[in-house]
């Protein structure tokens, strides 16, 4: 389990297929929440919600 720190909830995660996914687990950073220890982390959500849209730009032409 793991604590976003961009949506700020708790995440379960199959270190597993940890490598197949957008999360990012922290080797250093760390929260206490209810006095339990959580790594910190990044979510496919927050990830996802953070990257800007692509906006697609049309040359006009003379």
């Amino acid at each position: 389990m793991y604590y976003c720190i961009l949506c700020g909830e708790i995440h379960h995660s199959n270190y597993k297929t940890l490598e197949m996914t957008s999360e990012w687990i922290f080797k250093t950073g760390f929260r206490y929440i209810n006095d339990t220890l959580y790594s910190a982390g990044v979510c496919q959500q927050s990830i996802c919600a953070s990257q800007p849209a692509q906006v697609q730009v049309q040359s006009a032409t003379a």
